[in-house]
């Protein structure tokens, strides 16, 4: 990973009481806090973690908690800005937060300007298991229906909580590599002219101009 590559902000959203808060707050500090505290605006925290293979370097994540009232949205929006990745997250006892997945998610595709940006859908409080209304699958084909990856996890019970970040950050790299793959094929094999009408307007700037036949060489006589 490139140098500024190793800071990857990422902003974590959805509906108030889902546990985003405490999902932070479990992966930078290790700590779990069951009382609810309404996030006012923005809250950041940094930790720098270890990702293995195939980064295996420390990458520092730069970690954005949104707030998730209404009234808070257009203070938080501009923090979606220079995001590298974005945490969307639903509590698997609130269905209203479920359902509120696809406007936060439209929100992440029209505010964030990184063409690499990875996502993840998270179910949290898995561990309440007598109060969940949202299923597994039900879930599962959201984040299908998204493109996305998928996490059930309980912050309380510290499940899947580093991996989801591990994800991000893997899947991030993965990203650039093939972007950068891409711009080197461009660049070695440039595209040629075709036949294709619409084509013709086209310049390839890495094209010499083509050579007429009939046309003879120009003799240069040299003092």
């Amino acid at each position: 990973m490139d140098e500024i590559e190793k800071h990857m902000k990422i902003i974590i959203i959805g509906d108030g009481q889902v546990g985003k808060t405490s999902l932070v707050r479990r992966f930078v500090d290790s700590k779990y806090d069951p009382d609810y505290r309404q996030t006012i605006g923005v809250a950041f925290k940094e930790k720098q973690q270890y990702i293995p293979e195939p980064i295996n370097e420390a990458v520092t994540f730069m970690l954005w908690d949104t707030a998730g009232q209404e009234e808070f949205a257009d203070m938080t929006r501009q923090y979606y800005r220079g995001a590298k990745g974005a945490i969307l997250v639903f509590s698997t006892t609130d269905r209203r937060s479920f359902e509120a997945i696809k406007a936060w998610n439209e929100k992440v595709d029209t505010q964030c300007d990184d063409t690499n940006l990875c996502k993840v859908l998270i179910q949290n409080k898995i561990d309440l298991i007598d109060q969940a209304v949202i299923q597994p699958s039900e879930a599962e084909a959201l984040a299908t229906e998204l493109g996305i990856k998928f996490f059930r996890a309980s912050v309380k019970e510290n499940l899947n909580v580093t991996e989801i970040f591990q994800t991000l950050a893997i899947d991030y790299y993965k990203k650039l590599e093939e972007t950068a793959q891409k711009e080197e094929q461009n660049t070695n094999h440039p595209s040629q002219p075709t036949d294709n009408p619409q084509d013709t307007n086209k310049v390839n700037l890495n094209q010499e101009p083509a050579k007429d036949p009939h046309k003879k060489k120009k003799k240069c006589s040299c003092n």
